[in-house]
């Protein structure tokens, strides 16, 4: 599995190439949010973004299978020194959350941001979901007076292909072997 670097320049990101992505979702009856807008806005934000989390990471290319985490587990990330949750996005259609896309800090350069997880609910694919939360989270980064975001992506992941058209430059990417061992 190669997993290329990707990192965005934010400081000189052109958003009039993509004038329009937002209200084009909106159209089609979708809302894109921070997630202290919906902490506020919904009771069951916790449980509805943990189903999200679970739901789109279990289609993360990956040499493992997925595992869910047990909630108590999972609901510790928000403690993490690195959270942000200004720079959690959601992408929402009436009450149902369809997609996310979120930037963690980088505590040892605070000029750099770091893509966790950007994905969408395999019914609601092929909108612009995933551009249009990326496009937030540069904003996000841009007003926040970081200079990059940084992600990984397997390389024939379609999120990569979404982060190139943004204009985010590969490096060589990391190599991951391995061997089973029978015991």
């Amino acid at each position: 599995m190669r997993e290329p670097i990707s990192e965005l320049r934010v400081t000189d990101f052109d958003f009039s190439r993509f004038n329009g992505a937002e209200g084009r979702l909106a159209q089609n009856g979708y809302e894109i949010m921070a997630l202290p807008e919906l902490q506020v806005r919904d009771p069951e934000w916790l449980t509805k973004l943990y189903e999200l989390d679970w739901d789109v990471s279990r289609d993360i290319p990956s040499p493992d299978p997925p595992i869910q985490q047990p909630l108590d587990e999972w609901r510790k990330l928000f403690s993490h020194p690195e959270f942000c949750a200004e720079a959690w996005f959601v992408a929402i259609k009436g009450d149902e959350w369809v997609g996310i896309s979120n930037l963690w800090v980088v505590e040892s350069n605070p000029k750099k941001l770091y893509t966790g997880l950007t994905g969408v609910s395999r019914a609601h694919r092929r909108q612009g979901l995933a551009l249009a939360m990326k496009l937030r989270a540069i904003e996000f980064a841009q007003q926040r007076g970081a200079e990059r975001i940084e992600t990984e992506n397997e390389e024939n992941n379609p999120m990569l292909g979404i982060n190139i058209r943004l204009g985010f430059t590969t490096t060589p990417a990391s190599v991951i072997y391995e061997k089973r061992l029978a015991s």
